[in-house]
Parts: structure tokens; C-alpha cells; sequence
């Protein structure tokens, strides 16, 4: 018989669960001192049995084709920031759209709403959590309790009016958020943390700990300055990292086009940086109905003129469920250098490997 049929021999008796030949050992030596280890009532010297093999040995009827696989790796899931130079500009009600979209598109998404003392990323998902991330810096609940189901796919964590000063609290309490926040790679693909408005500490410890930062304005002048200051403080505490703009609320795409290009200009010939566009969300009556509602536009209005324009910036994004990113725990040690570098009590929290 020759060696490729001997080959499909071998696999069709796998497939079919059928003992090992003794006499073919020379094909599979390691088969078959698994087998004979196990047949003479002893435990294999090629490694250490798994619970299930050494049940396999109390029965007849045994078939041990391979060692068992090794455990999956945890995956690490893709961690952007969400911020704006200034408030309204609609940076909340992006981040719930953002969520709410990549979850209809079979994306595990966990929503932070780390606008501390002004979240309500909740009211426009029409969510009712009955914890936040208060409890957690409270240490009364961790992060695994206070998520809360706000759509298909889509987990919230609130925040809370009492952490309005995330610098100033206690090691304890910090610690307690940075050790919870570090255990959510394998429970998501992709976590979305809205920020607060500015370049407060609040802000920028959020926006320092990210690899992708996502910078929403409008067409305003003062929403525009202020974009750029934050574009500039944010290349400053986190160089290398991907900065993205959307321009919100404009007349036409040509007007996104137009305030994008000034702000990548300007980035590009004053701080050397390049800053990509992601596109444009136009104006629509859908956004305010939606917001009225307490309910995502993209799930009110998924055929509006503000849905197009977000399916176009994720698009731009390129997040796909295969990819891998740098994981929560590599945010939640960042961050941990972040209040290092401020002269704050770091905690030492135990990071995952």
C-alpha cells in the first residue's frame, strides 16, 4: 500500500473513531504510546492528562486519537476613544449609532460612557442600567455586574454623576475601575469610550490609554478651533496614535470635505501630523426624532441621510470581527502610566498576560 493510502486509511479511521492499529505504530509512534501508556493503566510520559482523558481510562470502550488542544487564546478586543474639542456637537449620540450599527453587524460591542458628570450615552439608547461605573469606583460592583444589554450586541457601562474627578479619587477607587476595565478583552470585539468634551485630565487619561482616537466637530469656527487644540494636546501626550475627524452636522458633504481639509492642513504643516477623514454626517430631522425618541437613529431611520453618512465612516474605519486589537489590558496599563506620569498614587492592578 502505498504511503498516501496509507494516509487516507489512517484519516478515515480517525473519522470513524476506530482504535488504533498496535501494529501500525511506525506511522504514529506518538499514537501509540498514548494508546499503550493508557491500555497498560498508566499515564502517558508525552505530557500531563486532561481531566477528560483520565475519565476516558474507566471505560471500555477508549479511543485516544490525539493529546487535547491547547485553550484558545483570549481575544483582544479594539479599544477607540471617542472625544470633541467642545460639547454638542453630538459626540454621544455618534458613540450610541457607532455601537448600535456594529452590533447589527454581529460586532460585541461594550459602550463606556466615561463622559464623567455629564453621561447619557443611557437616554439615547433608551437604557435603564441599574448600576454604573460609580458602583465600581465605589468598589459595591464590578465592571462584569454593571454591564447592561442597551441593544443587540451592545453592552453599556454607565457612568455616574459622582466621578466627576477621576484624578482625584482614591487609589482604591481607581484601582478598582482600571483592574475591572482590564477584564473585558473576551467578552467584546470592540470598545467604544465616550469621552468628555475638552482636554480636561478626565478627558485626556482616556484619550492618552487609546491607540485610535476618533475627533468629532461641526462646521462652526469655535468647534473648529477647538478640534484642532485637541488634535494638538492629544499628539502630544499620545504620539502614534491613529487620530480620525468626522464632521458633524453639515450642509452638504462638500462642506465636511472643506472643514476637514483645513484641520488636516493645519495639522499636517504646524504639528506634522496626519489626521485622517473619515467622512461626514449630514443634518437630518431623523437625529433630532431619534434623540426625542431615546433611540438610535440608525435604528429609527436606517434609510435617512445621517445613517448613509455613518455606514460611510465605519466603512472608513475598517472594523471587521476577524481583526485582533491591542486588547483592554494594554489600554488599562497605559492609563496607569498616564496617572503615574501626573504624580497621582498609582495602583498596582494585575494585568492580564
Amino acid at each position: 500500500m502505498s504511503d498516501q493510502a496509507q494516509g487516507l486509511r489512517v484519516l478515515a479511521d480517525q473519522m470513524r473513531g476506530d482504535q488504533p492499529d498496535p501494529t501500525h505504530h511506525t506511522r504514529d509512534p506518538f499514537r501509540m504510546e498514548t494508546w499503550s501508556s493508557i491500555q497498560m493503566g498508566r499515564v502517558s510520559t508525552t505530557g500531563h492528562p486532561s481531566e477528560d482523558e483520565i475519565c476516558s481510562v474507566a471505560v471500555a470502550d477508549v479511543r485516544v486519537h490525539s493529546p487535547s488542544p491547547r485553550p484558545a487564546p483570549i481575544q483582544r478586543a479594539r479599544v477607540i476613544a471617542v472625544t470633541s474639542g467642545k460639547g454638542g456637537v453630538g459626540k454621544s449620540n455618534f458613540c450610541a449609532n457607532l455601537a448600535v450599527t456594529l452590533g447589527q453587524r454581529d460586532m460585541r460591542v461594550i459602550l463606556l460612557d466615561a463622559d464623567m458628570g455629564l453621561a447619557n450615552a443611557h437616554i439615547l439608547l433608551g437604557a435603564s442600567p441599574p448600576y454604573s461605573l460609580e458602583h465600581v469606583m465605589l468598589r459595591s460592583k464590578t465592571v462584569p455586574e454593571v454591564l447592561h444589554t442597551a441593544a443587540p450586541n451592545v453592552r453599556l457601562i454607565a457612568g455616574g454623576s459622582g466621578i466627576a474627578h477621576l484624578a482625584n479619587l482614591t487609589s482604591a477607587s481607581r484601582g478598582a475601575m482600571l483592574h475591572g476595565l482590564g477584564e473585558l478583552d473576551g467578552l467584546c470585539d470592540l470598545i467604544v469610550i465616550d469621552t468628555g468634551a475638552g482636554v480636561a485630565d478626565n478627558v485626556l487619561a482616556f484619550l492618552s490609554a487609546v491607540t485610535e482616537v476618533v475627533l468629532i466637530t461641526t462646521p462652526e469656527p469655535t468647534a473648529i478651533t477647538n478640534a484642532y487644540a485637541t488634535i494638538k494636546i492629544v499628539s502630544q501626550e499620545n504620539r502614534g496614535a491613529r487620530l480620525m475627524l468626522v464632521v458633524n452636522m453639515v450642509h452638504s458633504s462638500g462642506e465636511g470635505a472643506v472643514v476637514a481639509q483645513r484641520l488636516t492642513t493645519i495639522s499636517r504643516q504646524f504639528l506634522n501630523l496626519d489626521v485622517e477623514y473619515l467622512g461626514c454626517i449630514p443634518i437630518d430631522p431623523a437625529v433630532p426624532r431619534a434623540v426625542r425618541a431615546r433611540v438610535p437613529f440608525i435604528s429609527t431611520a436606517p434609510g435617512s441621510a445621517a445613517a448613509g453618512g455613518m455606514n460611510q465612516i465605519i466603512a472608513s474605519l475598517g472594523y471587521e470581527p476577524d481583526k485582533l486589537g491591542t486588547g483592554a489590558d494594554g489600554f488599562v496599563a497605559r492609563m496607569q502610566r498616564f496617572f503615574g506620569s501626573r504624580g497621582a498614587r498609582q495602583p498596582q492592578i494585575p494585568l492580564q498576560g
